[in-house]
C-alpha cells in the first residue's frame, strides 16, 4: 500500500537512470550490484521496477555513480551545465572522438556534455587535463582557464 502511494507520488515504477547509468559504465547487474551490496538478482528487481529500492540502496547507487538521488528518481532534469561542448568544438572534435580520446562511452560522454548527468570528480579532472582548463572552468565556477 506505502509502496503504491510513493509511486503516485513519485510518478514511476521503474528506475531507467540506474540502467542508464549502468550501461553508460559499461558495467553489467552483476558489478554495480556487488559495488552496493547487493545480490545481482535484488538489483535486476530494483532496475527493471520489480521492486522498490529502499532509501539506503537509492543513496548507495547515488554515492556509487556520483549523482543524486532525485537525479536516480528522475526529479532533476539537468546536471550542472557545463562548457564541455564548446571546448570539445574548439578542438574540431566530433563528441565520438572525444569520447574515444578520453576512453569514455560515446553516450556517457554526451551525457556529461549535455549535463543530463552530474560528472563523478575523477571524470572532471580528466576532461580537464584533456581540454588544458580547470575544472572550475568546466562547471562554469570561473572565466579563468
Amino acid at each position: 500500500m506505502f509502496s503504491d502511494i510513493l509511486i503516485s507520488v513519485i510518478g514511476m515504477e521503474k528506475y531507467p537512470r540506474i540502467r542508464e547509468l549502468r550501461e553508460d559504465g559499461d558495467l553489467s547487474q552483476a558489478q554495480v550490484g556487488r559495488a552496493v551490496n547487493l545480490p545481482q538478482r535484488t538489483y535486476a528487481y530494483y532496475e527493471s521496477g520489480q521492486r522498490m529500492a529502499p532509501p539506503r540502496v537509492l543513496c548507495a547507487l547515488a554515492d556509487f555513480y556520483g549523482v543524486s538521488v532525485d537525479y536516480i528518481l528522475g526529479r532533476e532534469k539537468d546536471g550542472v551545465k557545463t562548457r564541455i561542448k564548446e571546448l570539445r568544438e574548439g578542438m574540431g572534435l566530433t563528441a565520438g572522438r572525444a569520447a574515444a580520446l578520453l576512453d569514455m562511452s560515446q553516450a556517457g560522454y554526451l551525457k556529461y556534455e549535455t549535463g543530463e548527468r552530474d560528472i563523478p570528480a575523477s571524470a572532471l579532472l580528466k576532461l580537464a587535463g584533456f581540454y588544458g582548463v580547470s575544472v572550475d572552468y568546466i562547471l562554469r565556477l570561473s572565466d579563468k582557464k
